[in-house]
């Protein structure tokens, strides 16, 4: 950290990235410009980094959850979409019942 920028200078502009950008971009901005000594030294910082890091994952399951709700609608998304919000990009399963018959009536998301 900076010596010439003050802690609460500091959070001030963590709480405005993350207003601005979101806290998954604040919870990154502390990853890259702090050590995590310099984060576990402070409650105010490492309790922001832990606030980021549950907003950003429940942020995640909201657009993962809106992203079901439009498939179910018949609006489909992209997998680079599903991957963004937080689908394994490694080898998924995926259930077909054929017991209806062709493959686009049952195939769902």
């Amino acid at each position: 950290m900076d010596e010439r920028v003050g802690l609460q200078d500091l959070i001030g502009f963590l709480a405005r990235l993350a207003d601005d950008k979101g806290a998954a971009a604040a919870d990154k901005y502390l990853k890259e410009n702090l050590s995590e000594n310099q984060i576990r030294s402070s409650d105010w910082l490492a309790g922001m980094r832990e606030a980021f890091q549950y907003a950003s994952l429940n942020e995640k399951r909201r657009l993962f959850y809106a992203s079901q709700i439009l498939g179910g609608a018949g609006l489909c998304t992209s997998m680079e979409v599903l991957f963004d919000l937080g689908f394994p990009r490694r080898e998924f399963i995926v259930n077909i019942d054929l017991s209806n018959g062709r493959l686009g009536d049952t195939l769902g998301n």
